[in-house]
């Protein structure tokens, strides 16, 4: 509420002299009630008053008043706005990642600079105790259930312990290690990502003869195809260390099998050619055998 300008005569000089705020018996009122005149803007008030959070009050206030743009005993700050995004909250803080309020007033690359506040001290969250939105790759584990990772090592190494999708490594998730040394645990030599065993990668390793599966994703005239593997080097049994199944005339001598057995061998010059001292069946010739 606002009074008019009134004359006042003292001795033989006039004045134009506004009247005290307190003569205005709806602001003295409010007053000695320990309140101000309520306001909406300045004109609301006495010209020797401002308005502040809603209240008239005299300019340079005589009591402190979060908003009224001076720094009052007990504020850390006053810019005298209404903007609470901003470097000095409306409770006339000084604003701090944590706080709970995300400032819109900097840029992404100033060093206050705020995605995200959710006011607590929780870094495994969505968003980090940086008040930055958590992500894979910022080198913090989410703990959160809606998107837990594995692991976040912080870096953009796809082969290492920590995939690019915070998922800790393992044999079957289609990407090759490239973190660990022959022979140690968790070294490959290739991944497909598939369970299947009989293909060119088993258990992450190269397929070979001899690693005990017999191939078959090849044909017989593919190099490495295989007709068995039975992960020995026994070359004298069912199947030879070249993952082929054992026959008469194979240049192998089968030693696995008992003289009288089928498959029984007593010699194998690596031809079925009779009259060579081997016959086409692996036995031996000699003179008077009838053969």
């Amino acid at each position: 509420m606002r009074t008019l300008a009134t004359w006042v005569w003292i001795g033989s000089l006039s004045a134009c002299l506004a009247p005290s705020p307190l003569d205005n018996p709806v602001v003295n009122a409010e007053h000695q009630a320990g309140g101000a005149a309520v306001c909406t803007q300045d004109s609301d008030c006495d010209h020797t008053m401002v308005c502040s959070a809603g209240v008239c009050l005299a300019a340079g206030g005589d009591r402190a008043v979060c908003g009224n743009g001076v720094v009052d005993e007990g504020e850390a700050c006053d810019d005298g706005n209404a903007e609470d995004n901003d470097a000095c909250s409306n409770a006339c803080v000084v604003a701090r990642c944590g706080d709970g309020v995300v400032r819109t007033d900097l840029a992404p690359a100033d060093s206050e600079y705020e995605q995200c506040d959710d006011g607590n001290q929780d870094d495994t969250d969505a968003c980090t105790n940086a008040c930055q939105v958590a992500r894979c790759g910022d080198g913090i584990v989410r703990a959160d259930a809606d998107e837990g990772e594995s692991c976040d090592d912080g870096n953009e190494i796809n082969t290492d312990a920590c995939t690019n999708e915070c998922r800790v490594a393992g044999c079957g998730d289609g990407i090759t290690r490239e973190d660990v040394a022959e022979g140690a645990e968790g070294y490959e030599t290739c991944d497909d990502g598939n369970q299947v065993d009989d293909d060119a990668c088993y258990r992450c390793q190269n397929a070979r003869c001899g690693d005990g599966v017999a191939r078959t994703d090849l044909s017989g005239a593919d190099e490495g195809a295989e007709a068995c593997d039975d992960g020995n080097e026994e070359d004298g049994d069912d199947c030879t260390n070249g993952c082929v199944i054992a026959t008469c005339g194979d240049g192998v001598l089968r030693t696995n099998v008992a003289e009288g057995a089928a498959g029984y061998e007593a010699c194998d010059d690596g031809n079925v050619d009779p009259g060579d001292g081997c016959d086409g069946l692996c036995r031996l010739e000699s003179c008077g055998n009838g053969r």
